[in-house]
């Protein structure tokens, strides 16, 4: 287990460590990146987009959702090696008990977020 040490928004350190990429969650994407461009195009005609602000706003959106905690880090999640007892009760979880990444990300509306940065109408 890779552990590292983080320091919290009370700027007290805790022990870090990796609950999985990007990858693991979305197996065809290396990178959020990579699932912003593919909803992107994924229609025959599409207009054009600052995809680098929608990666930005994309991740804040997530690391919004996600336990205090827990952040989105490039793109691996990273969070405490022992989490306290219940910190993660009101997050969906999935059948390990362990928070449910893909189903949190779901609940984001990507479309809203894209929208903002559509650039002059033009198309690809």
């Amino acid at each position: 287990m890779d552990v590292s040490k983080t320091e919290t928004s009370e700027g007290s350190l805790m022990h870090t460590k990796s609950y999985g990429s990007w990858q693991r969650i979305y197996p065809g994407d290396g990178s959020i990146k990579q699932t912003v461009w593919r909803e992107l195009t994924s229609g025959w005609d599409f207009p054009t987009y600052d995809i680098d602000a929608i990666v930005n706003h994309y991740t804040e959106a997530i690391n919004a959702e996600l336990p205090d905690n827990v952040m989105l880090c490039g793109d691996e999640f990273i969070g405490p090696v022992y989490p306290e007892e219940a910190e993660f009760s009101d997050y969906p979880q999935d059948e390990h008990g362990l928070l449910d990444f893909a189903e949190i990300i779901d609940s984001i509306d990507f479309w809203e977020i894209a929208d903002k940065y559509e650039l002059d109408g033009s198309k690809i």
